[in-house]
């Protein structure tokens, strides 16, 4: 019983990490600039540095479209 008990809180934890991951992609995608903070002792934090890498990259080809379109 116990097992089954760790197992689930350890798959809600999963899901709550994917579920914070997958909402900071789509305020992002809507122009929310914001970064990504995991809470501590959640799964993935790697996820912070995908984020920011995506940020970076969104920015970067939102200014060279801008770029290419002002001249």
């Amino acid at each position: 019983w116990i097992n089954m008990l760790n197992r689930r809180l350890i798959r809600i934890r999963v899901m709550q990490t994917l579920y914070a991951f997958e909402k900071y992609v789509e305020d992002l995608l809507n122009g929310d600039n914001r970064d990504l903070k995991l809470r501590e002792g959640d799964n993935f934090k790697h996820f912070e540095a995908v984020a920011a890498n995506l940020k970076n990259h969104i920015k970067m080809v939102t200014l060279t479209v801008i770029s290419k379109i002002i001249f």
